[in-house]
């Protein structure tokens, strides 16, 4: 997957991401990745049982009717079962939706075609209300920034130091450039939790504030990790967390609501 236009916001007949398939396999190693893509189109996420293909068919056919106005994403919830436990997923199969980065519930078990469709039409109409209404494109040709494509290929190879490098040299040049901040943002939430049992730490009442915030953040609860946060800030006026809360806005997007919401409280507090 090709994840090279994703911080840059939709022209009229632009894709804002070029991918390979609109269909992808979900796993610990690119949900992030996937998550951000939420960002700027709908993600649809089907959690299934091993061998499990009855739904994914249906689902299949009508994400792909939609031209690349939404993805779908297939994850084991046997195989990821950490995965299923960070999204509270406890029978599959169960499908949820990402738009913006936060999860939104749609249905569990197996449904029949018009059911499937309705779910579709109500996530589209669902992300149109909070303005994703662009579309991916499929293939090579969609023009690309090629520092974050550098940064994106080094991210897919496993690389998260290599691909932050290129994010700060590119910040050397354009300090100001609101993608490369997002994206290196993005990066240092990734080496942050790259090692993390998502379920497990977030489960353990000794997990501190900041980790527990971050990891939030990773399945897109971003509202509960600026709370994290906030509650923090407001004990002790620590300037490690506001730049954490200043750095995890950029990754959830400074037009997002909560980012909205979470900033005034940040102020409020400041002052």
């Amino acid at each position: 997957m090709d994840l090279s236009s994703l911080i840059k916001p939709a022209a009229a007949a632009e894709p804002v991401a070029n991918v390979t398939d609109l269909v992808m396999v979900g796993a610990e190693s690119n949900i992030r990745q996937i998550i951000t893509l939420s960002d700027h189109v709908p993600v649809i996420i089907e959690f299934h049982a091993t061998g499990a293909t009855s739904l994914a068919e249906k689902l299949e056919k009508s994400v792909r009717r939609q031209n690349g106005k939404l993805l779908m994403v297939r994850i084991d919830g046997q195989q990821q079962a950490s995965l299923a436990a960070a999204f509270k997923i406890e029978h599959v199969p169960a499908v949820i939706a990402l738009v913006k980065g936060q999860p939104v519930p749609l249905f569990e078990g197996d449904l029949e075609t018009v059911e499937v469709e309705r779910f579709i039409a109500k996530l589209l109409d669902v992300a149109a209300s909070n303005g994703l209404t662009g579309f991916v494109g499929i293939g090579e040709n969609v023009p690309v920034n090629p520092i974050a494509e550098k940064a994106y290929e080094a991210i897919q190879a496993g690389d998260l130091e290599g691909a932050k490098a290129v994010y700060v040299a590119a910040l050397a040049d354009s300090p100001r450039d609101a993608e490369y901040v997002a994206g290196l943002a993005q990066v240092n939430l990734m080496i942050r939790t790259v090692d993390a049992d998502i379920a497990k730490a977030l489960e353990d009442p000794t997990t501190s504030s900041n980790v527990r915030a971050d990891l939030l953040a990773t399945i897109g609860h971003f509202d509960q990790a600026f709370d994290v946060l906030l509650a923090e800030f407001a004990k002790a006026k620590s300037d490690e967390v506001k730049a954490q809360l200043l750095e995890l806005f950029e990754v959830a997007g400074n037009t997002d609501p909560e980012v909205v919401r979470a900033r005034k409280l940040l102020t409020n507090l400041l002052y």
